[in-house]
């Protein structure tokens, strides 16, 4: 008995294994290998797979491309591999995030100021209304505060409830911030 279950698994694995043609296989395949190599912070992988052809903005099966993917990773050289080879950094992905979203929420200050230097928007909202200033008072990131104010982050906007980043800052109860907030030049 315990041979035919085990064999009847295996003949409807074979059975209903979705399959690909060479041509589906190639457009996505590659993509993401650079997207799983970006997350791990795999420079030489990463080089190899742009070398292959992937495309340093695709989007991979997740809905993120490879810069994001190295953000949420935590990962700065790949960051800065990424956006040498071209990676854009004002992509929204499917849930309308940014790399710089991805990286204020983690407390990523490294990468922050390299997607800063690439000329990520500071003022692109994330799809829950948030902005990338809102982000780093909610999640007490004061230093990615600070590096923000420098580029002409708009301060005083509102989030969906009609509170600023001030706002938000005061209810946390985070001194630090709240004194960078309230002597902001903007």
């Amino acid at each position: 008995m315990r041979l035919i279950v085990l064999f009847s698994i295996l003949l409807a694995s074979i059975l209903f294994v979705p399959t690909f043609s060479m041509a589906q296989v190639s457009e996505w395949a590659p993509d993401n290998n650079l997207i799983a190599a970006a997350r791990g912070g795999y420079i030489g992988t990463m080089r190899k797979e742009l070398l292959r052809g992937a495309n340093v903005n695709a989007f991979g099966r997740r809905g993120i491309p490879p810069l994001m993917a190295a953000t949420e990773g935590g990962q700065s050289r790949a960051v800065e591999f990424l956006l040498e080879k071209g990676a854009l950094p004002n992509l929204y992905d499917k849930n309308k995030r940014t790399a710089l979203i991805i990286a204020v929420r983690g407390g990523h200050v490294d990468i922050v100021e390299m997607l800063l230097g690439a000329g990520a928007d500071v003022n692109k909202y994330h799809s829950s209304g948030d902005s990338p200033l809102r982000i780093a008072v909610r999640y007490g990131h004061a230093e990615i505060v600070e590096m923000l104010l420098g580029h002409d982050v708009e301060v005083w906007d509102t989030d969906i409830t009609g509170r600023t980043a001030l706002d938000l800052a005061r209810e946390s109860r985070n001194s630090t911030i709240v004194d960078l907030l309230e002597n902001a030049d903007n």
